[in-house]
């Protein structure tokens, strides 16, 4: 079984205020990863599509709860969810 994420952490520019993404994995209420993406002051917003931030591809055969936990910094950050991938 493998979770992947892929998400639209901001790109280069950001007009938003926003100091980016970052984002905290936890499975099962273990941290298992984290994703973190500055921004650079910019004249427009710019996203990149399709960026795997979590990949686990050894995962038992049983339930498990995945949390992502976003801001954990305490800056202000933008995280916009594409699908989650279950197989």
């Amino acid at each position: 079984m493998a979770i992947t994420i892929p998400l639209f952490p901001f790109g280069a520019n950001d007009t938003i205020q926003t100091t980016g993404t970052d984002m905290t994995f936890l499975l099962d209420g273990n941290i298992v990863g984290n994703f973190s993406q500055t921004t650079v002051s910019g004249c427009c917003a710019e996203y990149n599509y399709e960026v795997p931030v979590y990949v686990n591809e050894s995962l038992p055969n049983i339930q498990h709860t995945l949390t992502v936990e976003t801001g954990v910094s305490g800056n202000k950050v933008i995280t916009l969810l594409d699908r989650i991938i279950y197989t």
